[in-house]
């Protein structure tokens, strides 16, 4: 059996949802979007990631696909983070001394860096906790609740 990323559907939910999500990020008026949606999108993956991996939903696997590879990945900006670290660390987003351009671009790239890792730790959590209790209320329903 093919992997469903592989088929005509998994590829139309991984394009789907990362229109949805570049739109998302299109709408995040800043200088500072790419950190604001990277950090975003580092705790939202983390809680779909834990919401699916407790088997909660029969169609979990295609809604990771629409959620999490299509939106987060759309939504989220590596390249535009990067870009704007350099801006900082050269002087070309705002006027500054040479360190403290170089001082606020570390931070910037550290904070976003250190800050997505423990929001996708976090939004995992929640996400497993969510989905924990998604089952329980099943099981008390006495259905299928997916």
């Amino acid at each position: 059996m093919r992997p469903l990323y592989r088929d005509a559907t998994g590829l139309l939910l991984v394009f789907l949802g990362g229109g949805a999500g570049t739109v998302a990020r299109a709408l995040v008026p800043s200088v500072a979007a790419p950190i604001i949606v990277n950090l975003a999108g580092a705790f939202l993956l983390g809680l779909i990631t834990g919401f699916f991996t407790t088997g909660t939903h029969r169609y979990g696997a295609r809604l990771r696909l629409l959620l999490g590879t299509g939106f987060c990945g759309g939504f989220t900006t590596y390249s535009s983070f990067v870009a704007l670290s350099a801006h900082l660390a050269t002087g070309e987003v705002l006027s500054g001394a040479p360190s403290e351009l170089a001082r606020l671009a570390g931070l910037a790239a550290g904070g976003t860096l250190f800050g997505g890792f423990l929001l996708a730790f976090a939004g995992m959590a929640c996400g497993r906790a969510l989905g924990r209790h998604f089952l329980a209320l099943r099981r008390r329903a006495g259905g299928d609740a997916a």
